[in-house]
């Protein structure tokens, strides 16, 4: 709190993951006036990460990447301002 004002906010995506009579205010973070919050998250999985397809990194051809990464002519890439579109 500060000056009476709670600044302090927990959110979630699901309304039923958090317990807000759960939540515990800790001791202050460092030096900050801010303090540290813990709570537990409810989880109820619908689906495993783990049967999701992902990047198999140990299959790349890095030496093909690194030497694509060598040819691209970056100074023509990168020219001008990036704040200009």
């Amino acid at each position: 709190m500060r000056n009476c004002a709670l600044l302090d906010l927990v959110f979630s995506s699901e309304p039923d993951m958090i317990d807000s009579t759960c939540i515990s205010v800790l001791s202050k973070l460092g030096k900050s006036d801010h303090n540290m919050l813990e709570w537990e998250v409810q989880l109820s999985p619908v689906f495993s990460v783990f049967n999701k397809p992902c990047l198999n990194y140990r299959e790349a051809n890095f030496t093909a990447i690194r030497q694509a990464l060598r040819e691209t002519h970056w100074s023509v890439l990168l020219r001008g301002d990036a704040n200009e579109q």
